[in-house]
């Protein structure tokens, strides 16, 4: 696999150089700049898919895109708000204006229409991912304002059900929650008239003991779809709880549990067709890049045909007897084994790629020396370190970024060896902003990270998120050795930071999380060190908490 990189990575510097020797002089474009605001964390499910996106889209050199989360997901109070308020104010007044603003979600969105006169008055805003049908289309008529509608829809899960089970004759929807005002419930009640052959019946946990109600699930047979539909999917603790629900009903159910919430997949259920949170992303970054390039906005109609994407778990499949021609063509499939046929196919394209980069490489000496002669300046290996060294590290700190983090924690995974995360920011970072400025701030953060650097070794490794939050991967599970890294980055966040005048005693709040105990995936194990974070935020800050030691507390709260 190494040398499949490393051929890789000698092919892409080829074309780089390729088409630097053959490009002809162009007007250059100047700089634009675009905001990403998103409703919650940068750990929230949804989140990570959407940026990675829009990075896909936003990837050219003259575009400066930057990133603020609201963290609704978590600040709810009407004083978090205005000082989310407040904040957004300060940050927008002392940076350079932004040429468009994409709005992630609901409570961005909201945020973005209620402040479009005075926070973004001459700027473009394009929305995705927004749940209120009604409320995105009206808004539209302004036509500095556009973006991608996220409908709701039953439909497309159905259907699948049906192709799966094709003498079913009603549905079970598991619903949780009985408000009428609930967006899934409501896609629920209208999808019930496009099926006049099917009988739906509810079914509410809650109207049950535990043990009535599996005993209803253990007695369904194929002729029942079961399709788990609402509760409430704000609050990150009640994820968690249906998260164990679903689980507990899939090992009773007789029959496979379909969804349309991807945060519920590998959790018991055995799929349907979800958001496509990516291609949203990619869609909302295109039309952002189109505008700030000049293309009208009044071009860009509002978007209601949500992108889409069928996922299902192999591991149920297995257990059910479905097979890869039962469900939908081109599905996402999670928990796959590998067939020895399919191995042998990876390793016939593999083989091919070795034999067309061989190729390559022989070209390369003679492509060389030919562009030494026509360009005597150009320097291949700095060009090289720039380019790498500009996709790994933090522009403003030098430490490693949140791409090369998320990379780490795969391979990781991949190779099945325990680790720890530790996540953790400033308390009261923005009063230095507010009070100081921010290229004091800035000197705070790269000060801060000089110091952790220096802890860097062969088990601990330091990278920024963004703002002021920053995290490590320490490769090693024994909570002492853990616990003193943390303690040294405590006494070196607590020595004073010399900012001019005078001298500021600042500290930080840790959680820390573990992998596998404390998350199976990247997202639940960077949410599990995000709670513990907050956890030390809400309860005096300036310490650090172990994930384990609040998992109880989240999971009954």
């Amino acid at each position: 696999m190494k040398i499949f990189k490393k051929i890789t990575l000698l092919i892409i510097q080829f074309l780089f150089i390729l088409g630097a020797f053959f490009s002809e002089t162009s007007t250059p474009v100047s700089l634009k700049r675009i905001l990403f605001l998103s409703s919650f964390s940068y750990s929230w499910y949804n989140v990570q898919e959407q940026i990675k996106g829009l990075e896909d889209a936003l990837s050219a050199d003259y575009i400066d895109l930057e990133y603020k989360f609201m963290d609704s997901n978590i600040i709810s109070s009407p004083e978090q708000k205005e000082n989310f308020t407040s904040e957004m104010e300060f940050y927008l007044s002392h940076v350079k204006p932004f040429d468009a603003v994409i709005l992630g979600d609901d409570p961005a969105f909201r945020f973005g229409v209620e402040h479009k006169d005075d926070f973004f008055k001459n700027t473009s805003l394009v929305f995705l991912g927004v749940n209120d049908v009604a409320a995105a289309i009206d808004v539209s008529k302004d036509y500095k304002i556009t973006g991608i509608i996220e409908s709701i829809s039953y439909k497309g899960t159905i259907d699948a059900a049906l192709k799966i089970f094709p003498k079913a004759r009603r549905v079970i929807a598991i619903i949780d929650n009985n408000s009428e005002d609930d967006l899934r419930k409501k896609a629920y009640n209208s999808m019930v008239a496009d099926y006049p052959d099917l009988k739906f019946q509810e079914l509410n946990p809650k109207n049950y003991s535990p043990e009535a109600f599996l005993s209803l699930i253990s007695a369904l047979d194929t002729n029942s779809i079961l399709l788990y539909v609402s509760g409430n999917h704000v609050v990150s603790d009640y994820d968690y709880e249906v998260k164990k629900l679903m689980e507990t009903i899939s090992e009773n159910a007789s029959v496979p549990v379909f969804s349309i919430e991807p945060y519920l997949m590998g959790h018991g259920i055995l799929g349907g067709e979800i958001v496509d949170q990516e291609r949203m992303g990619f869609r909302a970054g295109d039309i952002a890049e189109q505008i700030v390039l000049g293309t009208s906005q009044k071009l860009f109609s509002v978007q209601s045909n949500t992108p889409r994407k069928f996922i299902f778990d192999e591991g149920q499949m297995k257990r059910f007897g479905i097979h890869f021609q039962d469900i939908p063509a081109q599905s996402d499939i999670i928990n796959h084994t590998y067939t020895w046929g399919e191995k042998h196919q990876l390793m016939v394209r593999n083989l091919f790629i070795i034999l067309a980069a061989v190729g390559v490489l022989i070209m390369i000496p003679l492509f060389i020396e030919n562009r030494r002669k026509d360009k005597k300046n150009l320097s291949i290996s700095k060009l090289n370190e720039m380019l790498d060294h500009s996709t790994k590290y933090d522009h403003l700190t030098n430490l490693l970024n949140r791409s090369i983090f998320d990379a780490n924690l795969n391979n990781l995974m991949e190779e099945k060896k325990p680790f720890t995360i530790i996540m953790f920011d400033l308390d009261n970072f923005k009063n230095i902003n507010d009070t100081y400025g921010h290229n004091q701030g800035d000197a705070v953060l790269c000060e801060l990270a000089r110091r952790s650097q220096s802890l860097c070794d062969s088990f601990f490794t330091m990278y920024r998120l963004a703002g002021d939050e920053f995290t490590a991967i320490i490769s090693d599970i024994d909570k002492a050795h853990v616990e003193s890294y943390v303690r040294e980055i405590q006494n070196r966040m607590n020595e004073p930071y010399d900012i001019g005048d005078t001298f500021l005693n600042l500290h930080a709040s840790i959680g820390i999380a573990q992998w596998p105990g404390d998350g199976e995936n990247k997202t639940s194990l960077v949410a599990a060190a995000d709670k513990a974070m907050y956890h030390v935020k809400n309860n005096g800050k300036g310490g650090f908490c172990w994930y384990e030691d609040i998992k109880d507390l989240n999971s009954s709260s």
